[in-house]
């Protein structure tokens, strides 16, 4: 692993903005520019919770390095999507290892003494290891390493990382570096699948929630489809065939625990692209729980397929199959048809993905899915401990007002798809209260001026905003005319902004107003519910203070 470095790509974030430690910066790709990754920096290392790999271990594999930091306790979110992956791909040339600072060793320790960090973790005491990636000690973010010895991702999203690691494994060294300069100059090169055999999706490590048959068998799932099902009904049953013959054009995604939507479609297909915006917006409001799948093949040619992708501009996995396997197993006969299947393989709903009944349905596999709810409470537990000591308020038990208890989650792009009213304001940095109001609310009016004087209050800390939509779509709708009224006679002194779709609303599942989320400054919801109690105050400057404390700046 002495070989050149191509100069680092895909710069994307881990996970969300990271405080208090430095991120990997965006770099330019130079196809002739190089950078030498030496692994003794890494296997030179005196202190490993797990024992020193000797000088070697690593040439000729799929390298992921986590530089992570005890100012920056979100990084180590990344580590059970690293254990689980090395756990799938360890015997076909995958190695994880976690790059830890001197600061904040001693608890590292602990809990890889107890289990919760299945990934060996080397301290870094005088920055060594991350000199040798390019970047200044210090510095956080997830790196991959080809076989080759070249450094390919940096500041990798970790929601990428399996799609990444699945491609590189497939290369040879010498592929490697032919497939760096190609990607350092926009193209891409198609490589041959994994084995099979080696890659089997069930294949997990002791990371993964222990979830059983039974706990499947006793969940919620929604009422079969019963209406005119243009395939073979397989809903209660597994696929007839595996997914697994398909080809993809489109980055390869980690479909590991998560609920997956097969939609067979086709680019001359018109009534599937009247559904694509219905499942857009059910992909977006279960970000991270849901993958769709769009498969054609369908009288298709592949080449017609991937110039509809390129202008699409849709968030879904594109994969193509001209033997239409799984169609001719399932008996396609009309498309769109989409099929929603729970994290055990199980279709649990067939039908038509242009409908309010798809969203209810995949809404209802999502919530009731015990491996998701699992994973969910594992991540709050997580964060909790990791975060215990910065003084965030007690999660509410109360009744919220909302189908979708969010504490403890990073609401992503929160505020993306709304009408600002009263311009759009900079959130960074700062901690976010977002209410849901009506003008003919009586308790959101009554609140409005708590809001106005805490807005006052933390002008530097903190940004409030007020989102109407309430009642959208019914006969008489609060329109953004209606609130442009009410802010002509009441002047606004703080945000507004108008849901006019009901996006947010639709998203955490809000039933009554007032309704109110605070987030800190990285997006995590520290609280959520009705903010009409005096302590409502207390609880938005308790997060404003922890999110200093978070951030180094308390």
């Amino acid at each position: 692993m002495k070989s050149a470095v191509v100069v680092l790509s895909s710069l994307l974030a881990l996970g969300g903005s990271l405080h208090a430690a430095t991120t990997v910066e965006a770099t330019a790709v130079v196809a002739d520019e190089v950078r030498v990754f030496d692994p003794d920096a890494l296997t030179s290392r005196p202190t490993w919770t797990d024992s020193r790999p000797s000088p070697g271990t690593y040439d000729g594999r799929v390298l992921v390095v986590l530089l992570a930091a005890d100012a920056s306790p979100r990084t180590m979110l990344a580590a059970p999507t690293m254990a689980r992956l090395h756990g799938r791909f360890a015997d076909q040339g995958l190695d994880a290892v976690i790059v830890h600072t001197e600061s904040g060793w001693d608890q590292i320790e602990d809990r890889a003494a107890r289990g919760r960090i299945r990934v060996p973790v080397a301290r870094d005491d005088d920055g060594a290891v991350a000199k040798a990636l390019g970047v200044a000690p210090g510095t956080v973010g997830l790196f991959v390493v080809d076989r080759a010895g070249q450094v390919r991702d940096a500041g990798l999203d970790s929601r990428d990382l399996a799609g990444r690691v699945s491609r590189l494994l497939r290369e040879s060294p010498e592929e490697a570096v032919e497939h760096a300069r190609a990607e350092a100059a926009g193209q891409t090169l198609d490589l041959p699948e994994l084995d099979p055999a080696k890659n089997d999706t069930d294949d997990r490590d002791a990371e993964r929630p222990q979830v059983s048959p039974e706990d499947y068998a006793k969940a919620a799932w929604p009422d079969h489809n019963r209406s005119r099902i243009s395939a073979r009904n397989v809903q209660g049953k597994p696929l007839p065939v595996k997914l697994g013959k398909e080809r993809w054009l489109t980055e390869r995604r980690d479909l590991d625990d998560k609920v997956i939507v097969l939609d067979f479609w086709a680019t001359w297909c018109g009534p599937c692209h009247a559904a694509a915006p219905n499942i857009e917006e059910a992909l977006e409001e279960h970000d991270g729980k849901v993958e769709v799948l769009a498969i054609s093949g369908m009288n298709d040619p592949i080449g017609t397929v991937k110039r509809f992708i390129r202008r699409s501009g849709h968030s879904f996995s594109y994969l193509h199959d001209d033997k239409e396997t799984l169609s001719n197993a399932l008996n396609v006969r009309g498309i769109p048809h989409t099929a929603i299947l729970s994290t055990d393989g199980i279709v649990r709903w067939q039908g038509h993905p242009g409908t309010r009944e798809f969203r209810r349905a995949l809404t209802k596999v999502v919530e009731a899915d015990p491996l998701l709810k699992t994973r969910a409470e594992a991540r709050r537990t997580e964060r909790s401990e990791q975060e215990s000591h910065l003084g965030w308020p007690a999660h509410n038990t109360g009744t919220l007002h909302a189908a979708k208890d969010v504490q403890g989650d990073e609401l992503k792009d929160a505020l993306d798809g709304l009408t600002w009213l009263t311009g759009r304001p900079d959130v960074g940095g700062k901690v976010v209260v977002v209410d849901f109001w009506a003008t003919w609310c009586g308790p959101c009016l009554k609140l409005s001026p708590r809001l106005a004087a805490l807005q006052e209050k933390y002008p530097d800390d903190l940004v409030v905003v007020a989102v109407s939509g309430q009642g959208a779509g019914r006969s008489h709708p609060e329109t953004e005319r209606i609130i442009e009224l009410h802010l002509r006679k009441n002047p606004p002194k703080y945000t507004y902004a108008h849901d006019d779709d009901q996006r947010l609303y639709k998203r955490l599942g809000v039933s009554g107003i007032p309704h109110a989320l605070v987030l800190s400054s990285d997006g995590v919801v520290r609280w959520q519910g009705f903010p009409g109690p005096a302590p409502f105050e207390d609880i938005v400057a308790a997060v404003i203070e922890a999110d200093k404390n978070r951030k180094g700046e308390g």
